[in-house]
């Protein structure tokens, strides 16, 4: 009986650990797919401390564009530019959109947000721009 108590009680930790990790990558993703908004994403790193935020920014954004949801993609990095600007990511992913998506980076990008965010130097840096 003494066994089944502690099994009970390692279940509820590990629930308990589960559901504090945060909001679910692949089901906000899902959400924002399926509203062509990325409302959900941004609600979700509205949750998340400091560091896991950028975290959750990169592996949505890379989830996305592989899944071609470019456009998605797309606003999903401005907004990571725009909060994140010192991440040498941001500036990859701007590269990406820039190189390889030009129509979405016309009806996407300012020429304020280009002139404020990109910084094509660090964007080289970071490597060649691949699909």
């Amino acid at each position: 009986m003494g066994s089944y108590l502690i099994y009970g009680a390692g279940a509820l930790l590990v629930l308990w650990w589960l559901l504090g990790r945060g909001p679910s990558l692949l089901g906000v993703i899902k959400e924002a797919e399926t509203q062509h908004d990325i409302q959900p994403i941004m609600e979700a790193v509205a949750q998340l401390p400091g560091r896991r935020r950028s975290f959750f920014f990169q592996r949505s954004i890379e989830i996305l564009w592989h899944k071609w949801e470019r456009e998605l993609a797309t606003h999903l990095i401005i907004q990571y530019a725009t909060l994140h600007p010192d991440e040498k990511l941001s500036q990859y992913w701007i590269q990406q959109v820039l190189e390889l998506e030009p129509k979405t980076a016309k009806r996407a990008f300012s020429t304020s947000f280009l002139d404020t965010y990109y910084q094509p130097d660090v964007a080289s840096a970071c490597g060649v721009a691949s699909s």
